[in-house]
């Protein structure tokens, strides 16, 4: 566990496996490719979106659901190699600063990504718009976090640490901007579940 670094501990991979079923790698593709024509990165989002593909639950909301929770896992992984990274002492003076600036712009978009994931679970259609528009708040609020992390490294020493940090992080945020293009289409659709 970190200390003093808000890790969000929710399993959001396991949170889907009630609606996760198998499909032929077909069926998949046609599916994912049809949803993720939505998204400013496809490849990133058929690659990421495709083990959920094929189920019988296929609306605006649970692809969502989804995409936000695969963002979390992914963010999550990234906020902890960035801990790692910074205990490690590897990058060089000049990316000490942007490094710890850009573990709290994760742990914040960590909280972040789990409210709006609780705010899709608890959607309501009395309250459908009000609650879309909290997630469309929180996921951007998360992907600028994301990107302020990215731009906290410009101008910093390519050193090999640093590359592969900043393409983690892109990476990252290829998914949330993807996850917002879910949401939003969500918040478009008026409630359909």
């Amino acid at each position: 566990m970190l200390r003093g670094h808000i890790v969000l501990q929710l399993p959001p991979l396991l949170l889907l496996l009630p609606i996760i079923v198998l499909s032929s790698p077909g069926d998949a593709a046609a599916d994912v490719g049809g949803v993720c024509a939505l998204t400013q990165h496809q490849s990133v989002c058929k690659r990421s979106m495709a083990p959920f593909s094929g189920t019988e639950r296929q609306s605006p909301h649970w692809w969502a659901r989804v995409a936000v929770s695969v963002t979390i896992a992914e963010t999550r992984k990234v906020a902890l190699y960035l801990a790692r990274l910074k205990r490690s002492g590897r990058l060089g003076s000049g990316a000490v600063g942007a490094l710890s600036d850009c573990v709290e712009c994760f742990d914040e978009a960590l909280r972040l990504l789990g409210g709006a994931l609780g705010e899709l679970r608890r959607l309501r259609r009395r309250s459908f718009g009000w609650q879309t528009s909290k997630v469309q708040t929180w996921v951007s609020a998360a992907l600028t976090d994301e990107q302020t992390c990215l731009d906290g490294f410009i101008g910093v020493a390519a050193a090999p640490p640093a590359a592969l940090l900043r393409g983690r992080v892109r990476k990252v945020t290829y998914l949330a901007s993807n996850a917002l293009a879910f949401v939003n289409n969500l918040a478009s659709s008026g409630g359909g579940k």
